[in-house]
C-alpha cells in the first residue's frame, strides 16, 4: 500500500508493517492504523507513521537495545485486548523524544504488538518503575536538525 506521510511523502509500506491499536493511543484515539518504518540503517530507531493523518509520525526504539534488564508485566486485560496467541511474538516499542540537547525515551509507556496479528496497545504504566524520559543520548545541536 501507499501511505502518504509529512515528513517522506509517499512511501510504499509492506502490509506486514501496518499495525492497528484498536483503542488508538493516547492523545491520538481516533488514530488506528500505523505504519512502521526503519528510520536508521542500523535498525536501532522505527518511525511510526499514522496511515490516517499524515502529519502524525513517532520515533520508536527497542528499550531492550538500551536497558538491559528492561522488562513489562502486562495484565490479564491487557493482554485480552491485544488478543495475543503467542507471547513470544510480542514486540515492545518505546517513544522517543527530544528535550533539549537529550534524546529519551518513555520506558513508562510502551508500545506493545503483536507481531503475528499485528494488534498494538500502549501500556500506560501507573505504577511502572521505570522513566518517562529515559536519557539515551546526549547530542550537540546540529546533529538535533530535524529531530522533533
Amino acid at each position: 500500500m501507499i501511505a502518504h506521510t509529512g515528513r517522506f511523502g509517499a512511501v510504499e509500506v509492506d502490509d506486514h508493517r501496518i499495525v492497528t491499536f484498536p483503542s488508538g493511543l493516547p492523545g491520538f484515539a481516533g488514530l488506528r492504523r500505523f505504519a512502521l518504518l526503519w528510520a536508521d540503517a542500523r535498525e536501532i530507531f522505527w518511525w511510526l507513521q499514522s496511515i490516517e493523518d499524515p502529519s502524525v509520525c513517532f520515533l520508536a526504539t527497542d528499550p531492550a537495545l538500551w536497558v538491559a534488564d528492561y522488562a513489562i508485566d502486562l495484565r490479564a486485560d491487557e493482554w485480552n485486548r491485544l488478543g495475543c496467541r503467542n507471547r513470544d511474538e510480542v514486540v515492545v516499542l518505546a517513544l522517543v523524544s527530544r528535550h533539549g540537547d537529550r534524546i529519551t525515551a518513555n520506558l513508562r509507556s510502551p508500545l506493545v504488538i503483536d507481531a503475528g496479528s499485528r494488534r498494538g496497545l500502549q501500556v500506560v504504566g501507573g505504577d511502572s518503575p521505570w522513566s518517562l524520559r529515559h536519557d539515551l543520548v546526549s547530542v550537540e545541536a546540529p546533529a538535533l536538525a530535524g529531530i522533533a
